[in-house]
């Protein structure tokens, strides 16, 4: 009974993963594929989650609406993938992922989602083919420049978010969720980026192997 529930759950996942469709590309594209469905699946699971972000009751109406903004955003990358645009659906991903953050950024007082930015200088490099070496220069330098403008805006200028100031006293409960998420979400990239690398080079050792078999026989 437990087994077969852990082979439905795992059928699930394949299937959300896309490894259906993936295993009729060639051995770069399937890297590339992969990895963008496992980064999208991951930011719409964390965007879920991160609804329950607790906030002043006048905000939670704008909570909402950018919550549905970002889940939105990434079932459309994970529509996109599955008529194989892998380059249509990580440009939408980054780009998305970042207007997402500056929209709570800018949205919320007390947040600090501004450490998402470098998640997002990240993405472009681990998931676009580095044969488009412009695109994923363009792509990483959007959330550059968008943590400039934000750290400017705040930390300079003394701007004030869409509900107000920040809060003059710290509060744990706003910074760490954005703390640990970030530096998770980087770690979990990085993991998935190794991985995939790994898998293929093992891939790519077992058909030199059996070449050499072949050619021995």
């Amino acid at each position: 009974m437990g087994r077969n529930i852990m082979q439905k759950a795992g059928a699930i996942i394949g299937w959300l993963q896309g490894k259906h469709i993936s295993a009729a590309l060639p051995e770069k594209d399937r890297r590339s594929f992969q990895l963008t469905a496992n980064a999208a699946l991951l930011l719409w699971i964390f965007t879920a989650v991160m609804i329950g972000v607790p906030v002043p009751p006048e905000q939670v109406e704008y909570l909402y609406l950018i919550t549905l903004h970002g889940l939105t955003a990434f079932t459309i990358v994970w529509l996109v993938l599955r008529v194989r645009r892998i380059l249509a659906a990580q440009i939408i991903l980054c780009f998305f992922f970042v207007l997402h953050c500056s929209l709570v950024a800018y949205g919320f007082s007390g947040q600090h989602v501004h450490y998402f930015y470098p998640v997002g200088m990240l993405l472009p490099l681990l998931l676009v083919s580095r044969n488009r070496p412009r695109i994923r220069f363009f792509l990483a330098i959007i959330p550059f420049l968008a943590l400039i403008a934000h750290q400017t805006y705040f930390k300079i200028l003394g701007g004030e978010s869409l509900f107000g100031p920040r809060p003059t006293q710290f509060r744990p409960d706003e910074v760490l969720p954005d703390i640990i998420g970030s530096q998770l979400i980087l770690l979990l990239l990085a993991y998935l980026f190794i991985r995939g690398r790994d898998s293929a080079e093992a891939r790519l050792q077992d058909e030199h192997q059996k070449s050499e078999k072949l050619l021995l026989n």
